[in-house]
């Protein structure tokens, strides 16, 4: 984490931005591989439909929390007590 924020938003988002990572082009592989026996690329799409649109979804939606977490540490007040004096 490089905000080092750590809440249940940042694990929600991360662990929703990685199984859509997975999840999205595993669809395409499977209807690369679909497609032949069904003979269209589109008929290969609408049969993984139910891979492709929650892989999409997650990722859009880890993406969002990600940016979300981003605004809420930037805009963020922090207090003198929360400010590190790391080198």
């Amino acid at each position: 984490m490089v905000l080092g924020r750590k809440g249940w938003l940042t694990n929600l988002s991360g662990l929703a931005f990685g199984i859509g990572s997975l999840a999205y082009p595993i669809f395409w592989w499977l209807a690369a591989d679909l497609a032949p026996r069904l003979g269209s690329t589109s008929a290969a799409k609408n049969a993984l439909e139910w891979i492709a649109v929650p892989g999409a979804g997650l990722t859009i939606a880890g993406l969002l929390g990600t940016i979300l977490v981003l605004c809420l540490s930037l805009f963020r007040r922090t207090s003198e007590a929360e400010v590190s004096t790391r080198p």
